[in-house]
């Protein structure tokens, strides 16, 4: 086992289906053995895999090998200060403190640094052998994953520099730390995936194969739309085949863009793929994408 368990990111635009995603991928790891932990950074909701778990601050058991856990900044906040302090009178005056909270509440980047060190503080605990984090929609990464950098340039000393400086040395190892984006069929969320994702190399950071959810499944050649276009159209099962052909030609359009962008080859997701209410097509798709992104 590793000493230190790699990191994934999983994010794109809202509504792309990052969170399936990041739960078909844990439960296919998990399925092969790997012991897993499934993040959600911002205790916002219940992961979608898992809509019945009790996710609370501390790793839960939901399956044989996989663990999932939802962060909440204010327990982190709590966490952190009370073992930097290391009276808990001290700490609890601390975090009672009016202004302490006002400062840490408007000050940019400390709520991120939190979850990134917790997400540290997993992947050395040799507990797990891999970390999937069900990250927030694109700009939101970005600015997780851009606060430690910001930090420590302005934190060149005290008790933040040294934790500072192994997150951003973490970041930037390959081995250690990747993003995933997820896209759907749509111009907006291609788009956004694609100047996400130079944000996220300007930073160092590894970038995995891009992800197309609910592209339309390739059933015509190019000989039999041809040979489909010369039909009368309107019959209804030949307007039902053009519309097809319609979507599976957009969704090859999507997919060279995001190809060229990215500099790989995209990994496409069926429409069935993404059913995040079916435990069995989760389970698929995460079998395929363990072998779309060499997991």
């Amino acid at each position: 086992m590793p000493t230190a368990a790699p990191i994934l990111f999983i994010t794109g635009k809202g509504g792309a289906g990052k969170s399936t995603v990041a739960c078909a991928l844990a439960i296919a790891l998990a399925r092969r053995g790997d012991r897993v932990l499934l993040i959600e950074p911002s205790g916002a909701g219940s992961i979608a895999a898992f809509p019945t778990a009790a996710l609370g601050g501390e790793p839960t058991t939901v399956a044989a090998n996989l663990d999932a856990v939802q962060l909440r900044p204010r327990r982190l906040l709590e966490d952190y200060f009370s073992g930097l302090l290391k009276l808990p009178a001290l700490a609890r005056r601390l975090l009672s403190s009016t202004t302490f909270n006002a400062v840490t509440s408007a000050a940019p980047g400390v709520s991120e640094f939190l979850i990134l060190d917790r997400l540290e503080t997993y992947s050395r605990s040799r507990r797990y052998d891999r970390l999937i984090v069900d990250g927030p929609a694109t700009g939101h990464a970005l600015q997780l994953l851009r606060a430690p950098f910001q930090l420590a340039a302005i934190a060149s000393s005290g008790p933040l520099h040294a934790p500072l400086r192994r997150l951003t040395e973490t970041l930037r190892r390959p081995a250690r730390a990747s993003v995933a984006f997820v896209s759907i069929c749509e111009e907006m969320s291609i788009a956004e995936s694609i100047e996400a994702r130079g944000a996220v190399a300007d930073l160092g950071i590894s970038v995995e194969r891009p992800l197309l959810n609910r592209c339309a499944e390739h059933r015509f050649s190019r000989d039999e739309v041809h040979q489909i276009e010369a039909l009368p159209h309107e019959h209804p099962l030949v307007r039902a085949a053009l519309l097809h052909i319609a979507a599976q030609q957009r969704s090859a359009a999507f997919a060279s863009t995001l190809k060229k962008a990215f500099g790989s080859a995209t990994f496409p997701l069926r429409e069935s793929e993404g059913d995040a209410t079916n435990g069995e097509a989760i389970a698929e798709m995460g079998s395929s994408l363990l072998r779309g992104l060499r997991l």
